[in-house]
């Protein structure tokens, strides 16, 4: 029998790693094992951004600029990359590490109307988790604000800093719905991500989506809570 050379096994494990994460094309171990819990009672798993999901990011990042370091951004920006374009690195993090703080978070977050409520419904028909951009060290403050609010579930956040992507793929046959903001997310999750059914709110930088047959765009929660019903049927 001829030997499985060294590069052959580390090829192996990396393919064997890829299909595990759903990265692979192919069948994918993991999609299967979330399927399967779903079949035997699990509930599905609705995917809620924060920042312009469940409160309005872009006005308060505004503030937020000014306060931290003096600069007044646009308002109303027509892409999501904008207001970041108009600072520099260090005004961009000093600006985040502000906004994020306890004080203006308490002061400023105010969630959408009828956000709270919506979420509490749906999560009597869906396992609801928080995946948001946000570090770590902002985690024991969002979960705090969360539960100040009267979100559901706030012990399912996770903070993936900066990139939710590889978070969100490993809940492939388990995901049915994702609430996002932010374009590329929404396209990113239709097309890798592969999950079904995709919601958002409207604002300055998303406006384009109603373009996108998979992407259901909405002015208010209350808008965004029965289209997701209807699509739950």
């Amino acid at each position: 029998m001829r030997p499985v050379r060294g590069n052959s096994q580390a090829r192996l494990r990396v393919h064997s790693q890829a299909i595990w994460a759903g990265n692979a094309p192919g069948v994918s171990l993991r999609y299967w094992l979330n399927r399967l819990r779903v079949k035997l009672g699990a509930k599905r798993i609705l995917v809620v951004d924060i920042d312009s999901t469940l409160y309005p990011f872009i006005p308060m990042f505004v503030v937020a600029a000014r306060e931290a370091v003096g600069v007044d951004i646009s308002p109303e920006p027509r892409t999501f990359h904008q207001p970041f374009d108009e600072l520099t690195r260090e005004q961009i993090q000093a600006s985040l590490e502000y906004c994020n703080g306890e004080d203006f978070m308490d002061q400023h977050h105010i969630p959408f109307e009828g956000a709270a409520e919506a979420l509490r419904d749906l999560a009597e028909k869906f396992e609801v988790r928080y995946y948001t951009d946000r570090p770590d060290r902002a985690f024991a403050l969002t979960r705090r604000w969360l539960r100040k609010h009267g979100f559901p579930n706030p012990n399912r956040l996770y903070t993936c800093n900066g990139d939710k992507r590889a978070a969100v793929v490993a809940l492939r046959g388990r995901a049915w719905g994702i609430l996002d903001d932010k374009p590329y997310t929404t396209v990113w999750a239709h097309y890798e991500a592969r999950i079904p059914h995709i919601f958002t709110i409207r604002n300055s930088t998303n406006w384009n989506l109603d373009d996108l047959p998979f992407v259901h765009l909405s002015d208010t929660w209350n808008e965004l809570e029965l289209e997701l019903l209807k699509r739950l049927g």
